[in-house]
């Protein structure tokens, strides 16, 4: 995955794998996919035991990642070298235990050569400041037939490591007892989370007064896109219209509460039609009113000649197809693009189901949606 939307995708899906339980399911194959990889787990570990206290989150068969769960986490060869590894840094699983040696090993032969676990690079990662709390684990792998893992690979696995270690300690805090709220770092965890995200990105509570929002938001506030009053902590999130705005806090106090929140096009004047998602972020006790996280997102797509190719580049489109899916994602319906193109509108049909399964989109809701990878 050498395309910049492709790797912007992966680092937004890394922060909101904190709190979305679809983003985190997409996480290891899309970052072993990024590096070269076939596979990739994250974990975390007891440094005092050197046993798993988590589940494995890996794209790796069930079966697989069950039994290293249950048994062979114990004939791991790397885990048994990671006390030689530098903490936060990307290392080759060579330099701990050679090619030939891991060949011969109990650990390849039972296990790993049936998975396709053989050339590695990986990590330790802290997650707390107390050296006996648990690491974080990473490793991208790939079976024994494949070529090990070059330099370049490993330094765009090390470009990753913070945006990783960051989301890792957000849901630490989000799963800690007494809650986040109760901790002074998570709202830096959350600030750190919220400038990693590439669109504006605003948290509120649950009767829409900002407590964080990151650079882009603040960018959009000040082109008059959106309406950000006050100074903390009582400015209250705004837009342009307030029919818009109404509509915007209704949809945050449900979010805050546990409810679906919002998903919709509103026309942000300087910024034109953007989308905006509204969805919870965190409950502070049981019952009561929580944090919500809103994401802003110019939804105007231009057909240049550079988005074109990368629409091709990132999902496999036909140069056909690639005009089509932008018309759509521009806002036009199929039946204008096919008057637009002097063509039948079961020929546009056609060409957008190929867009859509090419894309990975349910529908073509969805593909319009997925095709905002390309923006920027």
């Amino acid at each position: 995955m050498s395309d910049d939307a492709a790797w912007e995708a992966l680092i937004a899906d890394i922060y909101l794998s904190a709190t979305d339980l679809a983003a985190r399911a997409r996480v290891p194959a899309a970052l072993a996919r990024a590096v070269g990889g076939v596979s990739a787990a994250l974990w975390m570990v007891d440094p005092r035991t050197g046993h798993p206290v988590s589940e494995l989150l890996t794209n790796l068969p069930q079966e697989g990642a069950t039994l290293y769960h249950q048994y062979y986490h114990r004939l791991d060869p790397w885990l048994a070298q990671s006390g030689r590894m530098t903490w936060n840094a990307v290392m080759h699983g060579a330099e701990l235990i050679p090619d030939a040696e891991l060949a011969r090993s109990e650990y390849y032969n039972d296990f790993g050569c049936r998975i396709g676990t053989f050339h590695v690079i990986g990590s330790r990662m802290t997650l707390r400041a107390d050296p006996a709390a648990a690491f974080g684990a990473l490793s991208v792998l790939r079976p024994k037939e494949q070529d090990a893992f070059s330099a370049g690979q490993a330094a765009r696995l090390q470009r990753l490591l913070p945006h990783l270690q960051r989301a890792w300690q957000v849901a630490i805090q989000l799963a800690a007892p007494g809650g986040p709220a109760a901790s002074l770092n998570w709202d830096l965890g959350v600030a750190a989370m919220m400038e990693g995200i590439r669109t504006a990105a605003v948290v509120t509570d649950g009767h829409g007064r900002v407590r964080l929002a990151n650079s882009a938001a603040e960018r959009l506030d000040g082109a008059g896109g959106l309406i950000l009053r006050g100074a903390p902590p009582d400015r209250v999130l705004r837009l342009e219209r307030e029919a818009d705005t109404h509509r915007l806090l209704v949809a945050i106090a449900d979010a805050a509460r546990g409810g679906p929140g919002l998903e919709c096009l509103f026309s942000l004047g300087v910024a034109g039609p953007c989308r905006i998602t509204v969805s919870p972020l965190l409950r502070k006790v049981a019952g009561g009113v929580g944090w919500t996280l809103v994401l802003i997102t110019p939804e105007a797509l231009t057909a240049d000649e550079t988005t074109l190719q990368r629409a091709q580049r990132l999902f496999g489109f036909t140069r056909t197809e690639a005009e089509v899916a932008l018309a759509l994602a521009a806002g036009q319906s199929p039946a204008e693009i096919a008057e637009a193109r002097g063509v039948r509108i079961s020929t546009i049909r056609s060409q957008l189901v190929s867009a859509q399964d090419k894309a990975e989109a349910g529908d073509l809701r969805a593909l319009a949606i997925r095709l905002t990878l390309l923006r920027g």
